[in-house]
């Protein structure tokens, strides 16, 4: 596989559990190996949607908040 099906395999993914994943999230569930600077380079390249550094394949950024409020809820849980 390419570049762009892995990563939108990857994003798919976690786009069933509604959870749009950051670059180093990304990188960490990415299937095959890939350093940083490439990941970073051809995520630009490819213009994979993003939204306040989380990453996604919706075709909207809901998904973007509804992370930011659930770790919004995690870290108060915490406290």
């Amino acid at each position: 596989m390419d570049f762009l099906q892995n990563v939108r395999a990857t994003l798919i993914y976690f786009d069933i559990f509604e959870h749009p994943l950051t670059e180093s999230e990304l990188h960490r569930f990415f299937p095959e190996p890939i350093t940083d600077s490439e990941m970073r380079i051809n995520l630009a390249k490819h213009k994979i949607r993003s939204k306040d550094g989380y990453y996604h394949v919706r075709s909207d950024d809901w998904i973007v908040e509804l992370r930011k409020e659930n770790l919004h809820r995690l870290t108060r849980l915490d406290d």
